[in-house]
This record gives structure tokens, sequence and C-alpha cells, in this order.
């Protein structure tokens, strides 16, 4: 026995079991009882008496075979005590062997099949208390926890109980429920109506509520807040034998985690109670054993009154002949077991009372069932006398409730686990990650979900996220992370939510939305910390999409339609609604030929209808008039949408304005008309008056000069168009968002610095955050009592106002005021006016200079007006004529040396600039992210421009022809092909040279200038 170790016993209830024990030894009437319980460690023996190990040396032998074989065994005189010994193996809920219930008696052991149905019974019970498999005790309490956290079903009514919103899951279970309707059209709450008699208090918050569907098919339990007028009720639904889950129109899917977690715990709860009622059936059992013991004594006592004892007594010669029985005994007990006329007719009862007689037992005790009685038996021999004595005691109460509870017992069992097989099923098989810590941060579950590797998953049970991270050979950063977030959530005793956004060793992007909180026990104590996430990638990613696509659509000149599969309008964007002059409430409905649609597109409205019924892309030109019947040609774009399982939406329809482009194109073929006539008449007059060669050569000249009037016209009126909308969009947004706002004495300071300052609206990326930086690091020297968002915005807005951090007068100003980022957006949106209102008048002047260098060139004084140009100022000129197509769609960034100046004409550099930006514009209208940049480079002999966008190539074989006069890659685009011919034009008036370099990432035109010496 030197391998079993009594001091180190890990039992649990260790005092049931021994009782267990003094009543199995009552039972059996046996000198001891002990049970040896086999452990990984060591080997454990629990017995009744103290210090009885050394006592039981001599049964080691046997009552190991009974675990290693897994079988009953017996043996009789097996000492020199001639002690009898009998060993009986108990099994786990797995059928394996792992202890023995061992009897011990000077005497032979005879068990009779009462006494073996009750010590199943009692090693049940032992069975029950014995806690060798810790870690799945443990394993399964964790599961139960898990339970804690869940998100229910919801609804939010208002004061009136008018439900605002249905969770999807209340829509399944209760189809008929509507927004709108009232509560309790559907619902009891607490089995009441209404709350019209009850003033919820803050405890009343507290408690669990139950909401019952009014044909009584539904149970739910709830949690009630009430926040900003609205009671916001969380519900999870009850499923048992009287609410099944069918009444719910859901499958286990439908549930959502945590509903499934919260009725495991409640699971838990119930098979808590169960077990403290099997340990009060137990000791029950035990009373009742020393209820028993204590009558037997009785009956030993008042065995001299026989007559006067309510429990039948007999009394029987060596014989078996029946010589005495009292009263009682004629009451049941002798018909019970056969006996008449002084004989035993019942089989099992004479055998007893034979083997009593021939074996020569002084006392024997036994049970005894007949057809309708249970009796607890005791014999006693007294061979001198020549007589045996019958002690019988009517135990059939006792042994009915006694088999009722067991009944009860074992089908709350089987119940129990049932319903954990199905909980347990659902927690491996949600469709989330799931782990359960201790108050150490280690693990004590986690789900397939969490770790799939089987392995690796039980690996590191009992262990934390370092040691993860030591497996995997990665860095302790994550690991230092949820160490942060678990220390908050035991201090705080609260829950924590974020998003995990992450990208794998493939590059795929994983989104996890998780949540970790606390589990509580039921005095109120951290016991477990559980955290679960769910992927959410396909969900953000789509959101960010449609996001881009909105912004997209809500923010570009273009008209937007969101057509339905019959072509019927369910949204317009901003730009369409002011082009239209339509309202969105006239649209929404209606087809787009019912309200725009001019009468003589009717050919192109039935291609229309065709590419939508092949649900195929169509680009066609139309004219449409507006509300008040102004005529506009726009080229539209329909295409089928299409979702993410490819099924058919609807369709986009885009409207691109053509109308500037058809109006010059009408403006052209007039002009070519009477250029055609012009000329006929002048090779007439010259034919007739046989002018000279070189003044027919003057007209051609004139002519192909003429054709590019229109051209040359359109760029400096379009700056001046462009200027206007930019105008009134600036004007907009001061009369209606920041002037209301503003004092009078802010109005004076931004108009008066704007009309005393001069500064450029446009600087580069990297001098605006350099600058920025600088205000930053003053903000933080002056202690600013702003948050970082707004020092930011106001560092930005100070350094796109041209202010300085030497102009401490007007920061400090600023600063002080009592909205700097509203002060700040004023003196912006001011100088933008300004700025506009210049640049309109500089483009009337081009406009004007177009006209005068047509007639120099007439006149043959094509060099007039020659003068010194500063290149960066030419180029910001046109960038602020295209400022209100390049904000907040195009990635602009101009990085021109403001030292560059060559000798030329401001006019014609201006058109040279002006077409190279709007041809890079053009080519990246299809992009989603719109790159252009325009940047400087200086070398001792030559200035250098480049102006680089991200569209598409250029093939080499338009290369050769895209500086050729009338050729164009737009096709019917707001292509006229003569933007590039007049860029080469320019470039040969003023000794430049341009190289044209295109791929497939991005197209840069590079221009070379000679120095001014």
């Amino acid at each position: 026995m030197s391998n079993i170790d009594i001091s180190n016993i890990t039992i649990k209830n260790q005092d049931q079991v021994i009782k267990i024990l003094s009543l199995t030894k009552e039972l059996c009437s046996v000198d001891n009882a002990f049970v040896y319980l086999r452990n990984a460690d060591s080997d454990f023996l629990i017995t009744t008496e103290e210090g009885a190990a050394d006592s039981l040396n001599g049964f080691d032998l046997l009552y190991k075979q009974v675990i290693s074989k897994g079988i009953e065994i017996g043996k009789e005189n097996f000492d020199q005590s001639l002690s009898s010994f009998l060993g009986i193996p108990i099994y786990n809920d797995k059928k394996e062997v792992y202890a023995s219930l061992c009897l011990v008696n000077k005497e032979s052991i005879e068990l009779s099949s009462f006494q073996r149905d009750s010590l199943s019974l009692f090693m049940n019970s032992i069975s029950n208390h014995l806690s060798i498999h810790a870690n799945n005790i443990q394993q399964k309490d964790a599961n139960f926890e898990l339970l804690q956290i869940c998100t229910p079903y919801f609804l939010v009514v208002d004061d009136t109980f008018k439900i605002i919103e249905v969770g999807l899951n209340f829509q399944k279970s209760v189809p008929g429920i509507v927004k709108g309707s009232n509560l309790f059209d559907y619902f009891l709450l607490d089995l009441a109506d209404s709350l019209a008699q009850k003033k919820p208090s803050d405890q009343w918050y507290q408690l669990m509520h139950f909401l019952d569907l009014k044909d009584e098919s539904q149970r739910y339990k709830c949690s009630i807040r009430k926040l900003n007028g609205l009671y916001y009720i969380w519900a999870s639904p009850i499923i048992n034998a009287k609410f099944a889950l069918k009444n719910y129109h859901v499958t286990v899917n439908d549930f959502p985690n945590h509903d499934t977690i919260a009725e495991y715990l409640f699971l838990e709860q119930t098979s808590r109670r169960s077990l403290e009622e099997s340990r009060l059936i137990t000791d029950n059992i035990l009373a009742k054993n020393k209820v028993i013991n204590r009558i037997q004594k009785e009956n030993e006592a008042i065995s001299k009154f026989p007559e006067e004892n309510p429990n039948p007594i007999l009394r029987f010669d060596l014989d078996l002949n029946l010589v005495y029985h009292n009263v009682t005994a004629e009451r049941a007990f002798l018909k019970d077991f056969d006996i008449r006329e002084g004989s035993i007719g019942d089989k099992q009862f004479k055998n007893i009372i034979q083997e009593t007689i021939i074996e020569n037992i002084s006392h024997k005790h036994f049970f005894l069932k007949s057809e309708f009685y249970y009796y607890s038996i005791n014999v006693v021999l007294i061979k001198e006398l020549g007589y045996l004595n019958v002690y019988a005691h009517d135990i059939t109460e006792y042994r009915n409730r006694n088999d009722r509870n067991e009944a009860e017992l074992t089908k709350l069992n089987q119940e129990m686990n049932s319903q954990k097989e199905f909980y347990e099923f659902i927690l491996n098989n949600l469709p989330a990650d799931v782990a359960v810590f201790d108050t150490d941060h280690n693990y004590v579950f986690i789900n397939p979900q969490g770790i799939k590797d089987d392995q690796i998953r039980q690996f590191m049970i009992g262990k934390n996220d370092y040691d993860y991270c030591k497996l995997k050979g990665i860095s302790n950063k994550m690991a230092d992370e949820r160490r942060a977030v678990f220390n908050r959530i035991i201090e705080n005793k609260e829950n924590e939510v974020w998003i995990d956004d992450l990208v794998n060793r493939d590059g795929e992007r994983n989104v996890i939305h998780r949540s970790m909180g606390p589990l509580f026990d039921e005095e109120g104590k951290i016991r477990f910390v559980i955290g679960y996430g769910t992927e959410i990638t396909q969900r953000v990613m789509t959101e960010e999409e449609n996001l881009k696509l909105s912004l997209v659509a809500k923010n570009t000149n273009n008209g937007v339609l969101m057509l339905d599969k019959d072509l019927r309008i369910t949204w317009a964007n901003k730009a369409m609604i002011d082009r239209s002059g339509y309202p969105l409430e006239e649209m929404i409905g209606k087809k787009p030929r019912e309200f725009i649609s001019a009468s003589q597109n009717k050919e192109a409205y039935q291609k229309i209808r065709a590419a939508a019924s092949s649900m195929h892309n169509l680009e066609v030109e139309m004219m449409h008039k507006t509300k008040s019947g102004k005529e506009y040609y726009v080229s539209l774009n329909l295409q089928p949408i299409n979702d993410s399982r490819n099924n058919h939406m609807g369709f986009m329809m885009v409207e691109f304005d053509i109308t500037d482009r058809i109006i010059s194109e009408q403006t052209i073929q007039n002009l070519n008309v009477n250029l055609e006539r012009l000329v006929q008449e002048k090779t007439a007059k010259n034919m007739e008056l046989a002018s000279s060669l070189r003044d027919q050569e003057k007209m051609v000249t004139i002519g192909e000069l003429a054709s590019g009037v229109a051209h040359d016209l359109n760029t400096p009126l379009g700056a001046i168009k462009s200027g206007t909308e930019n105008v009134s969009y600036t004007l907009d947004v001061l009369f209606k968002k920041i002037l209301p706002l503003c004092s009078s004495a802010e109005i004076q300071y931004a108009f008066n610095r704007s009309m005393n300052s001069s500064f450029e609206l446009f600087i580069g990326g990297v001098q605006m955050k350099k600058e920025k930086d600088l205000f930053l690091e003053m903000f933080s020297e002056l202690n600013v009592s702003f948050n970082a968002n707004e020092l930011n915005e106001i560092a930005m807005l100070l350094v796109k106002n041209r202010l300085d951090i030497s102009d401490k007068e007007d920061v400090s100003f600023i600063l002080n005021s009592k909205d700097p980022l509203l002060l700040l957006n004023l003196m912006y949106h001011v100088h933008l006016v300004f700025s506009f209102i210049k640049t309109i008048a500089n483009s009337g002047s081009r406009a004007t200079q177009v006209v005068k260098n047509l007639r120099l060139f007439i006149r043959e004084k094509r060099n007039a007006e020659s003068g010194t140009v500063n290149i960066k100022n030419n180029i910001e000129a046109v960038v602020n004529i295209f400022s209100h197509k390049i904000k907040n769609q195009v990635d602009l960034t101009v990085d021109i040396d403001p030292d560059i100046h060559i000798k030329g004409f401001d006019v014609r550099l201006f058109q040279l600039w002006s077409n190279l930006i709007k041809n890079a514009l053009e080519s990246m209208e299809d992009q989603n992210e719109k790159i252009l940049k325009l940047y400087s480079q200086v070398s001792p002999s030559n200035y250098t421009i480049t102006v680089e966008n991200n569209g598409p190539k250029i093939k080499d074989e338009f290369k050769r022809k895209i500086f050729n006069k009338f050729f164009t890659t737009k096709g019917k685009r707001n292509g006229s092909g003569l933007g590039l011919s007049i860029v080469k034009n320019v470039l040969e008036e003023h000794q430049g040279k341009i190289d044209l370099k295109s791929d497939e990432m991005k197209t840069r035109f590079i221009i070379k200038f000679n120095r001014i010496k």
C-alpha cells in the first residue's frame, strides 16, 4: 500500500462519499466498506474508519485487479484473519473503470438482489461525487459560462408603445408584426396589456421581464431600457416543453451566438439544482437508513413483547416449522411469503432461512420483495435453544419513494445530457470564434472557429496569448494588446468591443468584430472572461465600396439616375436634379422619357429599351429638355447593376453634358460654311484680279486659323463659365452655412484681409505638410485647449489662408475667436470669391487677347506684346479655372518653381496649360482614383515642366498622330482634335519642345523651354 496517498485526496464532497460508505456498510452488514480510486498522479483510498489504511494492506492486489480487469472479484478466507473480500467496479460516463467499491467482512459476504440494486444506486451517487476528471468538469463549467453573453431579439417602441423598429428574428417569429402598430396588440408584458398602472423605477429596469405572445405559443425573457423617449427591449426566446423551438418559426442557425449561451447557462443552473436535489435524496436515504437501524435496534429491544410490536415477528424451529407469529404478521407477511399451516411456501425466503441455519449464522439482515411490499428482515439464530427468530419491517413506502426519486433523477440526467450535447454542438458550430479565460488570462475554452487545429487548440488550454506567439514564432504585439484589453475589463468589470482589421500573409484582408466581457458568479465576482469574434470582412468591404460609390454619385458633375428592373427611377443625384429642374419627388417612380426626353429621341429610346432587355451596356447621345423647356445635349450611358450574388437589381444611367461640344461642333460647321463661301468669293476675286500667290496662301492660312478660333475662344470662355459657377457655389456656402454663424467683426476682418492681401490659392502637398507641422509645434508650446482633430484642421486652414507662424497677431486673434474653425473657413471662402473674380477678369482679358491675336495675325503682327511670363503664376491661373472639377475628385499636386520665367505670350501659354490639363482630366474620367501632378525641374540650360496623370495608356500608333490637327482619341466624347495641335503651335512659337511618354501606370507630357540668359 505504499503507493496510496490518503493525505492528498482530491475528492469533491468527501463527507458525502463517507456517508454513502457508512450506509453501504449497514446495508450489507459488513465490517468495513471503502472506495479505491485510481488517478493519473496517485491512488486514493476513502474509508469510513480513520487510520484504516494499514488494516487494508492485504487487499491491495484484489482491489487493483478490479480496476485493471474491470470485473467483480470476491475472495473468502483471504488472509490469516479469515476475512472475506468483495470488489465491484465503478464506471465513469465514458464507460471506463476508474474506481472500485470494496466490502470486507470476517464472515462470508452474500448479497441479495435487493442489496445489489441498492448498491447500484449508492455507486451512482459515489460516482457523482468523485472529481478525477477535473479538466472535463472545468471545461463543462466554461461551456456553461459561455452562454452568459447574448444578443437577443429586439424591439424599439415609443412612449405610446408604438413599434418603431422590429428585429429580424421577431419578424420571423411573429410574421404579422409591423412597424407603427402597438406592442400590446401582440404581446403581454409581465402578463399585463399595458404599463398604465406602473411607473417604472430604476430598479424596475434592472429586473428581468417576460413577453408573452397573446396566443400563448411563445414566451421571451427580456431586458428593458429607456433612452431619449424610446423603450429598447432586448429579448431571448424561452424554449422548453411548453414553448417548443418550432413555435418560433426559426431554426438553430437563426439564433444569435449568445442566445444559446444564455440558455446553456440557464441549463447549468437547472442542472446544479438537480444535482443539489440528488444530494438531498442521498441525504434522505442516509437518514432513512439510520431510521432503519434505529428501528432494528428497537425491534431487538421490543422483541420481548412480540404481541405489542407493530412489525411482523415470527419464530421457526430448526426444521423450518413455524412455531409462533404475532398478530401483525397475519395482516400481510404470512400471505406474502406463502406461510401456511406452519410451513414456508416462498422458495427465496425459505432458502435464506435454511442457509442461516446450515451455516450457523447468528445474525443476518436482508431485504425481500413480495408481490406488493418491500421488507427489511433481521434473522437471529439461537441454535442452543433450537429456534430462529424473524423480525420484519415494512419499507414499501420508503422503497417506492426511493424508486420514484431514482427514476426522476435518471430522467433528469438524461434530459440534462441531451440539452448539454445540444448546446455544446451549437457552441462548437457557431459561425464565430469563442474563447473563455480565467482571471489570470489563461484559456479554459476555445471553440473550433477560434483555433481550427485540434492539437493546437488542446495545447492552448491553460496557456495564454504569449504562449501562442511563442508557439507560432511571431511578435508579442498581439499578446500585449489583448492583455491590455483584458486588464481593463478586470479593472472596470465592463464589456469592450473593437474591430480587428488585419492582412494575412497572402495579402488578404480579414476584418473581425470582437467583443470581450466578464462573467460573474453568484457573489458578483468575476469568474471568467469571455471573448468572441465574428468575421465581417465582406460586409465592411461592401459598405466601404457603397460609400465610395455614393460619394462619387453625389459629388460628380454628371447626372446619375438609379433605375429598377422596369426602368423606373428610384434615385437621382443633385447634378441630375439641378440640370433637369425637376425635384426628386417628381422623378421617383417615373421613366426618364416621361419628363426629360425630347420627342426626337424616339430612336435613341428604343435602343435603351433593347439594351435593357438584353442586359447590355449602351452609350447614346440625346437631346433633353429641362422643366422650363431649355434644351441641352447629353451622352447617356446605361449599364445593368447586379448584387454580390450576380442577381439583377436594376440599372444605372449616367448623363454627361455635351452641350458645349455640340454647340462648338455646330459653330465650327457654320464657320466652315462661311469660310467656304469666303474662300470661294476670295478665289473668284483673286482670279478676277490675278492676285499674287502670296495673297492666296494668306487666305488659306486665314481659313485654317479661323477653323480653330472657336476652340481658342472656348478656353477663356470656359474659364469664365467655370469661375462663375465657383463663385455661385462659394457664395451659396458662405450665405447658407458660414455667414449666419459669424459676427460682423469676424466678417469685416475676413473681408479686409482678402482685400489687402494676395496669396496663392493652391500650394504643393509637401509645402502644406511642412507649414502645418510648424503650426502644430507652435500649438503644443502655447498649450491651446483643442483636441487633436481640431488642432489638425485649424493648422491646415491657417496654411490654406497663407498665414505664417510669424503672423502672431492674426493667429492669436483667430485662436481667441468664438469658433476658430468657422472664422478660418469664412476667411478661406471669402478669398475664394476674390480669387474666382480675378480669374474671371483674367479670362476675359485672355478672350480679348485671342481676338486681338487673330486680328494681329491677319495683319501679320503675331509677336505683339511679348513679355516675361512667370510659369508658376500662369499654371496656377489655369488650375484655378478647373478647381471646381478637381475638388473632391482628383488628387492634385502642383510643385512648380516660382522663379521660372520665360519670354513669350501669356495668353498663348495659358492655352498650352489649359489644353494639357483639360485632356488629363478627361482621360481619367473612368478611373476610380484620379491623380494629376504638375512639377518642374531646372537645369543650367533649360526648364522642364511635366504634366502627369494616371489615365489609360496612349497607344504607340497614336503617339505619332496625336499632335496633328483634327486627330482625336476621344471619339464622340467632346473631341475636336485641336487641343494638342494648339499645344504644339504654342511651343513652336516659344522655341519649346514636347515629349510624350505613356505606359499602363501613367502618362506624362514633358515640356522644355530654354532658360532666359
